[in-house]
């Protein structure tokens, strides 16, 4: 009798283990899958805001291509870990990313209110054929997928993760920068009320500016700037020229003029500058904005710092480095510049300031 009851109890045994290995294989479920989808999660947060800031980017700065913002906005979600649907990275499908335009205002997803009416269907980005012009930032939803280890057990061979980030083109203005022009622009009131650049509700005027010439407003300041502190040779600084300078330049702050002309012979106008600068003609360029030499500074001495408060948006239309030196036809800077003829002298037309791509949520 003993020794049945003994038996009975051994399988009793077997069952309870049997029954905790399945709650253990649970438990392990969570713990291991259910870190790898907050890791997946957090990594797909990363990707949302990334590719939404690109978005908000190209709308500050007036691309009105929606492909080419699409294609942005894929590339930087791509690079953080959303995975490609159609084998071509950076182009403008990705089945595994969402984006909407965004109103400014209400940061509801155009065209308002689809968000807010059912029979209103919300417009991806790449089905519009253009860019509304009351989009004011950019949403995106990032979507990935991955193997399951333990859940596997309970019929779920796959989990998935997704995240959504807002964000506004037209935040506060930018703090600091990289891929700047290496020319320093004079303002005495940047987005001040008095202000040359601007109307008198904010927006550019789009007109024509110098942004370089004979008048300079410190003597010995030729307009060049010397971002790093180094003795940059001409092709570093024609290398700035096209592509901005590599580092970050931050707001406020006093950074060095470049001393000396770095087209006083023909072979440097030919060779570096002119054809570094022919390279971004009517393109748009970065550059950093003062409003003085820095205190303490002799602006006519090789120690001279700019004092940078904030950064422009500009698409340069010609330059002069002497008669008969300056593209494209159009160009006005030769008669409007300074004594003894253009020597140096930027024209460009104003854009904006830079701002930074705020975050909504």
């Amino acid at each position: 009798m003993i020794e049945k009851l003994y038996h009975q109890e051994k399988g009793q045994a077997m069952v309870i283990v049997a029954l905790a290995l399945v709650g253990l294989i649970g438990f392990l479920a969570l713990v291991i899958d259910g870190g790898v989808a907050f890791a997946a999660r957090r990594q797909m947060q990363n990707a949302a805001d990334s590719a939404a800031i690109a978005g908000a980017r190209e709308l500050e700065a007036g691309n009105k291509d929606e492909s080419s913002i699409l294609s942005e906005i894929h590339a930087y979600a791509e690079a953080n870990g959303v995975p490609d649907s159609n084998g071509v990275p950076n182009d403008a499908i990705n089945d595994n990313v969402e984006a909407y335009f965004i109103s400014g205002i209400s940061k509801l997803r155009l065209p308002v209110p689809c968000e807010l009416d059912e029979a209103i269907e919300c417009k991806l980005i790449g089905t519009w054929g253009y860019v509304p012009s009351n989009a004011g930032g950019v949403e995106v939803i990032a979507r990935t997928s991955f193997d399951a280890y333990f859940a596997a057990v309970v019929g779920r061979d796959t989990l998935a993760a997704a995240a959504r980030a807002k964000v506004l083109a037209q935040g506060p203005p930018a703090g600091s920068m990289i891929g700047l022009f290496p020319v320093a622009v004079y303002n005495p009131d940047p987005n001040g009320p008095g202000d040359p650049w601007l109307e008198a509700n904010g927006d550019p005027k789009m007109d024509r500016v110098i942004i370089w010439d004979n008048e300079m407003e410190y003597p010995g300041s030729f307009g060049w700037v010397d971002f790093n502190g180094g003795n940059n040779s001409n092709q570093e600084m024609k290398a700035w020229v096209e592509n901005g300078y590599p580092g970050t330049i931050e707001v406020p702050s006093c950074v060095e003029t470049d001393t000396g002309n770095r087209a006083s012979t023909e072979d440097l106008i030919e060779g570096y500058i002119r054809q570094g600068i022919n390279n971004v003609m009517e393109k748009v360029i970065y550059v950093p904005v003062y409003t003085e030499m820095c205190e303490g500074t002799d602006p006519v001495g090789g120690n001279a710092l700019y004092h940078f408060v904030i950064f422009a948006q500009m698409v340069i239309m010609g330059y002069d480095y002497g008669p008969g030196k300056h593209v494209p036809d159009a160009f006005t800077c030769p008669e409007e510049g300074g004594p003894g003829g253009a020597n140096h002298c930027f024209e460009a037309i104003f854009l904006g300031y830079v701002h930074a791509p705020q975050i909504a949520e």
